[in-house]
């Protein structure tokens, strides 16, 4: 009786699987010149990365790849994981004797070098996330279980809620705890293939072998571990099943650990004593060795011996053939041992999967093959029939619903739930910050000034050129710090959504409608507390209709802003050319909205651009709230200079048609009208930023297949 996986508390084992490359080799395309590009001269070859890489790493095996900096290492790694910028160029991937396909970063954990995760979440939190997103299914109480499993598991218990930090402001966790907790957030969605990137960088040689530790027991546990180490101590070193050396992007050794130095001193490389780390007597020797330069002399010139590395290169290119098919044997021998000890019980990642009954021993085979299988269904013949099925599919991604759609989708949960659990996670990364401190301090700022220069500024004649700039000015500012704080969402939050998109936890139209669907309302919170001190204090119409259309206005121009501010962050991902494009765009809209140049002195060509200023509508709103009914402003004293505003005192009180017409303002739109056309600014900027973050932004995904290598 096998374990049931939606009750054990326990993370179920994987289907086992072995990966298999063969003749891999690897080029990154060089910068054309301009000449090259116009065809006037020939493009410069592209760079080879790596040189016909064969290997063969058995299921719940280990495998670990050594080399210097600049070897491969990482190259190689993300070519197996399929997140290299460019495909392969030559050669074989196979997982379970099957090739790579879409959906089989399902079965891949990729834990990368660099310990990316949101810095103001617990361990635990980020983990229940995680869960949430990648384990369909299940109860929250089974989530919690298995969370609370892999938590004991990588020893975590004791920090789980502690926050994970920045590791330079906010203090959280420690490296090695951080290292493991990147491991558990690949473990959650229970990876067949578990691939590591320098996992032991920058820790001690205690952190360092508490984490190979960890990853030989997932290994034992009937996970393929394949991971990539610089200069592992001779503990670490003893603890891989095989080893891979990887000089100048060759292989120059692959075996078992044990057979590693008889094989070095075979091929004339004597190993220096056996007190001596064989690790480093490798790596010594396949390092680049760089010749100082000499003085040339008229004597004949030797011809240079060949460097240590090159000797191995060329040793296991005439060499290693044997030692390679005697590995990949013991390999699979050593694989049918371990998995027949073990009970495989694959977690449910559809309801398909989750409907399965097929016994442990059948199940892992079968599920890898019956995944496959669903990778490549048949597709139609006709165009209207391939249509049809696109939009079958895309439905049932999102609503999860496979009663007549038996092929997996390409994400383990619906749209509906990662939105709701995006949401959530960008409300606790948001946490203390409901109201931005510095945004607080400029509004203010900003209030005492308003108060200062507009305090309670009487409704005569002489003050609306001070009403109308009190107006402006408030627009100006809101836009342009709603804008310059938005400049920073998506350039923080970049490494976490590359990680994310590359492993297919979530969709990108989620996390950017559930990143909106919650910022929004914090983003609204303070104009309408600023707008309440700022509207009486300059003395507006004080009547409640017109401050409630004053508000939405206000708070329609920060939302405009706001958009702004996350197109031009999608744009470049980068925060310095943000703020120059965020900047000229509202100078530009200030210039043009009418206020500050008067539209009959500007030229014809300029005129139209006034429609594309989103402070126009903000503005031309603001004042039409103002002079709504019963208000009206008193002619100055007889005596004092008149305006155009009373017509030369004539029409007294001033009203509202005097005034629109003296601000040339009579023949734009209603309040409404402008309240209309603000809100499909902000639906137009958000849907312009979530395609430029699509479009633009897709280092996750491998680019195509390109020419002159």
């Amino acid at each position: 009786m096998h374990p049931n996986p939606t009750t054990s508390m326990e993370v179920p084992r994987p289907p086992p699987v072995d990966v298999s490359f063969s003749d891999l080799s690897y080029h990154i395309p060089q910068k054309q010149s301009v000449a090259s590009r116009l065809r006037l001269a020939s493009p410069e070859p592209s760079k080879q990365i790596l040189h016909s890489i064969a290997a063969y790493v058995g299921a719940a095996q280990s495998l670990a790849i050594l080399g210097p900096s600049g070897s491969g290492k990482t190259t190689l790694l993300s070519l197996l994981a399929g997140r290299c910028d460019y495909p392969a160029s030559s050669g074989t991937v196979l997982f379970g004797g099957k090739q790579r396909v879409a959906r089989t970063k399902r079965r891949i954990g990729y834990v990368m070098q660099d310990d990316v995760f949101f810095s103001k979440l617990t361990v635990k939190e980020t983990l229940d996330f995680t869960a949430s997103i990648r384990i369909p299914h299940l109860s929250r109480a089974q989530r919690d279980q298995i969370v609370n499993s892999v938590l004991r598991k990588l020893r975590l218990s004791k920090c789980k809620d502690t926050i994970i930090g920045d590791q330079q402001f906010a203090k959280g966790i420690s490296g090695g705890e951080r290292k493991r907790l990147n491991i558990a957030n690949e473990l959650l969605h229970n990876p067949s293939l578990l691939l590591a990137d320098e996992c032991t960088s920058g820790l001690d040689s205690s952190s360092a072998y508490t984490v190979i530790s960890l990853l030989r027991d997932l290994c034992l546990d009937g996970r393929t571990v394949i991971t990539t180490i610089h200069q592992p101590s001779s503990q670490i070193f003893a603890l891989f099943d095989n080893i891979m050396v990887l000089a100048a992007g060759h292989v120059a050794y692959f075996g078992t650990a044990d057979r590693l130095v008889s094989y070095f001193e075979s091929v004339g490389f004597r190993f220096p004593t056996h007190s001596y780390n064989p690790a480093d007597f490798v790596l010594e020797l396949v390092i680049d060795e760089v010749p100082p330069e000499e003085e040339v002399t008229d004597q004949a010139v030797e011809p240079t011996p060949p460097s240590s590395q090159q000797r191995v290169i060329d040793a296991w290119k005439h060499h290693g053939t044997p030692l390679l098919e005697d590995t990949i044997s013991q390999s699979r021998a050593l694989a049918k041992k371990r998995t027949t000890l073990l009970s495989y019980v694959a977690l449910p990642i559809t309801s398909s999967d989750s409907q399965s009954n097929e016994s442990a021993d059948q199940s892992s085979s079968s599920d890898m093959k019956q995944l496959m299988m669903h990778d490549h269904p048949e597709a139609p013949k006709n165009f209207p029939a391939r249509m049809r099925r696109a939009v079958v599919k895309r439905y049932h991604d999102i609503t999860m619903r496979h009663a007549a759609h038996n092929a997996p989708d390409k994400y383990p949960t619906s749209w509906f739930t990662q939105v709701r659990v995006l949401a959530m996670r960008a409300l606790r990364q948001k946490r203390g910050n409901v109201i931005e401190p510095m945004y607080v301090v400029h509004v203010t700022l900003i209030t005492i000034v308003v108060s200062l220069f507009w305090l309670r500024m009487e409704p005569i004649e002489s003050r609306i050129e001070d009403r109308l700039g009190a107006l402006s000015f408030v627009c100006i500012f809101f836009a342009f710090f709603s804008t310059f704080n938005a400049m920073f969402a998506f350039p923080a939050e970049k490494q976490v959504l590359n990680k994310d998109r590359a492993s297919g936890a979530y969709r990108l139209s989620a996390y950017y409608f559930a990143k909106s669907m919650m910022e929004t309302p914090v983003d609204m919170i303070t104009p309408i507390f600023f707008s309440a001190i700022i509207y009486w204090t300059i003395g507006l119409n004080p009547n409640f209709v017109p401050f409630l259309l004053f508000t939405i206005i206000l708070v329609l121009d920060v939302l405009v802003g706001q958009s702004i501010g996350l197109l031009v962050s999608a744009l470049f991902m980068e925060v310095r050319q943000s703020q120059v494009l965020g900047s000229m765009w509202i100078l530009s809209s200030m210039l043009i909205s009418g206020y500050y140049i008067d539209p009959n002195n500007t030229p014809d060509v300029v005129k139209p651009l006034r429609y594309m200023s989103f402070l126009k509508y903000a503005f031309e709103a603001m004042v039409r709230t103002e002079m709504l009914p019963p208000r009206s402003f008193e002619c100055v004293p007889a005596g004092e200079v008149s305006t155009i505003y009373s017509n030369n005192g004539v029409d007294c009180p001033i009203r509202k048609d005097a005034l629109l017409r003296g601000a040339q303002l009579e023949d734009t739109l209603p309040i409404g009208w402008n309240i209309v056309i603000l809100m499909v600014w902000i639906v137009l900027l958000r849907l312009a930023g979530y395609f430029a973050l699509k479009l633009l932004h897709t280092n996750h995904k491998p680019k195509r297949a390109r020419k002159h290598l």
